[in-house]
């Protein structure tokens, strides 16, 4: 392999892992189930942070862990 093509491939090599990892998205259960994370995590997307899913699905698991919360009180008077 000639000097040239061999650093052209270590270089893509090189930008490919330089990408990192893609940002594992939770479902809205997990939030439910999690819901100090969904907390920062929705503290991150109001920073600007983070977006995308995890946002939607933490707030969403949010309000559902609040709503079970409030309904088992309610449920126990």
């Amino acid at each position: 392999m000639e000097p040239k093509m061999r650093y052209l491939v270590i270089a893509c090599t090189l930008m490919i892992c330089a990408c990192g990892q893609p940002e594992r998205v939770y479902d809205r259960d997990y939030y439910k189930a999690h819901a100090d994370e969904a907390k920062s995590v929705l503290e991150k997307c109001a920073s600007g942070d983070m977006s995308g899913d995890n946002c939607t699905n933490a707030r969403s698991g949010l309000s559902s862990a609040k709503a079970q919360a409030a309904y088992d009180k309610y449920k126990d008077k």
